[in-house]
Parts: structure tokens; C-alpha cells; sequence
């Protein structure tokens, strides 16, 4: 793709256009499906009309590093699952979100990274969300991209809350996740010490204590059921 091409922009309060958004997520449900990586980075990379990915020198993988720190967000989520073992799980995953005219951000990480989406943040004018979601490539290769370029140089309380998110998804390769009692009372309280935002009406759960009781009720309910 020429060097010289001109990516999306959006002036303040414009809204990204239908086009794209309907391509954004036709790419995401084809990815889904033919699981061809490289397919769906350059349709990312048209659909943005963005030149592409230049590798990074090692001293530009520590200032990316610092665009992570400050951009870039660890978390976990609390979701209910019917078909679940305890009613409820939890999913753990990394995002980035960017306005659209900062969009080359999120199709470099994208590039860098070689997995996780790109999509359009429902509601928003012109919101990018480039996310890494699955268990296996953020121990893989989000971790140790952290362990190396982030954490050096981050904050006391980062550092504490990346140590929680590696702790867990240890718990998730020992199991942990499948014995009611750590997953209750272990592995529940790091997804509430983690939370950013606590008392959103839009949260499956509320509280901690919600999320433990909302699951003890479950698994009275479907022992009753047998």
C-alpha cells in the first residue's frame, strides 16, 4: 500500500460513517470464522485506509511501551453464563481505545502483536477499540511484552494490578477457575480489586458479594434441578 496514502479524519463530533462501521464488523465476523490473521489485517489496514506496519526498533518497542502504560488497559470482566459451570465467569482481557483519527495506533498494535480485534465502540461518535481477549495470546504475547517495556517504568499501583491479572490467569492454566470454592472466594475478590469503575448500571454485577451469592444461588438451583 503507498506510503503516501490518507488515513480517516474526523473532525470533533463528526461520526464515523455507516460504511465503515458495517465493514468493521463483516471483517470482525469473517476473522471469526476463517481464522486467517493476516487476511484480516489488511482488510483492518483498507477499511482504516492506513500505509502499513513497519516493524519497530527496539527503542521504539519502549516507547510504545509507555503508549501502552497510558493508554492501554488490563482488565476483567464479570459475566453471567447460564450454560457456565457456577452461573457466572470471568474474562480477562487488554484493550486500547483510540478516536479514529488515532486509529493507526490500534492497527500498529494490531501488527505488532499479530492477534486481537478491531472494532467500533457501540454508541460512541468515532471510537476505535483494538482488544486482545483471548486467554492463550495474553500470556503469550501480551505478558511478556509487558514484563520487558511496561512494568520497568510504571507506576507502584500498575505494577500491582498487572501482578493481580498475571495471578489469575495463572489460576485459569491451574484450573482454579473450575473449583467453586477458589473461583468463589480467590479468584472473584482480584476481579473486584481490579475493577476501575465500581456502581455503573450497565455492570452484571454490582458487587463482589452480588457476583458470590448470584453464583451460590446457581449452584443450589441446578443441584435442585438434578
Amino acid at each position: 500500500m503507498n506510503s503516501q496514502i490518507q488515513p480517516l479524519f474526523l473532525r470533533p463530533g463528526e461520526k464515523l460513517p455507516k460504511s465503515v462501521i458495517d465493514s468493521l464488523k463483516e471483517a470482525n465476523a469473517r476473522i471469526n470464522k476463517s481464522k486467517n490473521f493476516e487476511q484480516y489485517r489488511r482488510q483492518m489496514q483498507h477499511i482504516l485506509q492506513l500505509p502499513d506496519y513497519v516493524p519497530f526498533t527496539e527503542s521504539q518497542k519502549f516507547y510504545y511501551g509507555g503508549f501502552i502504560d497510558g493508554e492501554g488497559s488490563i482488565y476483567i470482566a464479570a459475566k453471567k453464563g447460564p450454560n457456565t459451570k457456577f452461573g457466572a465467569y470471568l474474562d480477562p482481557g487488554f484493550n486500547i481505545t483510540q478516536h479514529v483519527n488515532g486509529a493507526k495506533h490500534l492497527f500498529q498494535s494490531l501488527s505488532f502483536f499479530r492477534t486481537g480485534r478491531i472494532r467500533y465502540k457501540s454508541g460512541s461518535n468515532a471510537t476505535l477499540v483494538f482488544e486482545i481477549d483471548t486467554r492463550r495470546s495474553l500470556q503469550d504475547k501480551l505478558i511478556p511484552f509487558y514484563q520487558e517495556y511496561v512494568i520497568p517504568s510504571t507506576s507502584s499501583a500498575k505494577k500491582q494490578r498487572f501482578e493481580k491479572f498475571c495471578y489469575l490467569l495463572d489460576a485459569f492454566d491451574q484450573k482454579k477457575h473450575l473449583e467453586f470454592d477458589s473461583f468463589l472466594n480467590e479468584l472473584a475478590p482480584i476481579w473486584d480489586d481490579l475493577r476501575m469503575q465500581k456502581g455503573q448500571k450497565n455492570e452484571s454485577f454490582q458487587s463482589l458479594e452480588d457476583f458470590q451469592q448470584y453464583c451460590i444461588h446457581f449452584v443450589k438451583q441446578t443441584k435442585k434441578a438434578e
